[in-house]
């Protein structure tokens, strides 16, 4: 590479690479021939729906129901995730937040089985160092 005040100025290339160079198609001459692609494709979907063109903003409306639809979830929360929502501390009010977000959603969201041990658990933890007193 040769350069001027630290800046590229020149690369030194085998001639076989450049040959390859020289052999690519140029960016325009891509961006071109998509265009007339795209035209053509354009042309016979209008010429086989006799003339009527497609009516974008209805399939894309029905394109985002569908979507919405299917983004229902199941959630599965876990005994942190609910004490967080409960106790004061950093992570309520955006946990608070995402679980009205998925209850606004439609989403239906379940616990494990063990949720109710592993909750008693952690809040017994929490009470054993201080960190959560009985009131």
């Amino acid at each position: 590479m040769l350069t001027s005040r630290g800046k590229p100025k020149a690369v030194l290339i085998s001639v076989e690479a450049f040959e390859r160079l020289r052999q690519m198609p140029r960016q325009d001459d891509r961006w071109a021939a998509w265009l007339a692609e795209s035209d053509a494709l354009a042309a016979d979907i209008l010429k086989r729906r006799g003339g009527w063109p497609l009516d974008m903003d209805a399939a894309l409306a029905a394109d985002r129901a569908e979507l919405r639809r299917a983004m229902r979830q199941t959630r599965v929360i876990d005994a942190s995730f609910a004490i967080k929502t409960v106790l004061p501390g950093p992570l309520q009010t955006p946990l608070r937040s995402l679980m009205t977000q998925w209850m606004r959603d439609g989403d239906t969201i379940y616990a494990p089985a063990l949720w109710r041990y592993e909750t008693t658990s952690t809040l017994t933890k929490l009470v054993h160092f201080k960190d959560l007193c009985y009131e």
